[in-house]
């Protein structure tokens, strides 16, 4: 189609008021304003919106200041299955033999995973935390397995360190959280309720429904 332009939408900038201090947003808001102004030219300029959920979507068009036309979509975000073949999955058995010495299995207990980056800035790590210190306190046959890397792992490891049921297994292949996955009953996507997270359809549950999670 020639001549047309697009443009995806990411929550740009209100995304960067959201992540100042409270009392600071007012302040944050007018700094942004030139770069809001950018986003509305920007928007109203493009003949079709793409975004990943419809509200994304009507973000982009409130923003341009024009209803929805036959271009505009909106997209879900998808995540590709595992191998056909588990015998084409390279590395598979290591990386089942890797779970199995770190004591997680498909039987042993529920496993509820999350695979993401360590931030505070986006996880409500410590509702997952006090959640698995209650269960452990009732006894419950419940393992988390927390996997990923990122500024706060280490303070994530001492809030949890007197959780027998909660492991960090730190950075992981690409197998390897395959294999993980196909020993998981749970899937967590535990992220702060943000205005752009609100909105959104995380890739983890793509990625989890993909692994029949």
């Amino acid at each position: 189609m020639t001549g047309v332009q697009t443009c995806a939408l990411p929550i740009w900038p209100d995304i960067f008021v959201e992540s100042a201090p409270a009392p600071l947003r007012p302040v944050a808001q007018r700094l942004l304003w030139p770069w809001r102004r950018y986003a509305r030219s920007g928007l109203a300029l493009a003949s079709a919106l793409f975004a990943i959920t419809e509200e994304f979507l009507a973000w982009g068009l409130k923003l341009a200041g024009r209803p929805r036309n036959q271009y505009d979509a909106a997209f879900l975000l998808a995540y590709p299955g595992p191998p056909a073949d588990p015998a084409a999955d390279g590395g598979r058995t290591a990386a089942e033999r890797f779970w199995d010495e770190h004591g997680v299995s498909a039987g042993a207990a529920f496993n509820i995973v999350l695979i993401g980056s360590m931030t505070k800035r986006r996880f409500e790590m410590q509702t997952v935390i006090d959640a698995a210190r209650e269960l452990q306190r009732q006894g419950c046959a419940v393992r988390f397995i927390l996997a990923g890397d990122g500024d706060d792992l280490q303070s994530y490891r001492a809030l949890a360190r007197d959780c027998n049921n909660v492991l960090f297994p730190g950075w992981l292949s690409a197998v390897q959280i395959r294999a993980l996955l196909a020993r998981a009953h749970l899937g967590l996507v535990p992220y702060r309720s943000t205005p752009d997270l609100l909105m959104s359809v995380p890739n983890k549950v793509g990625e989890y429904f993909a692994a029949g999670v």
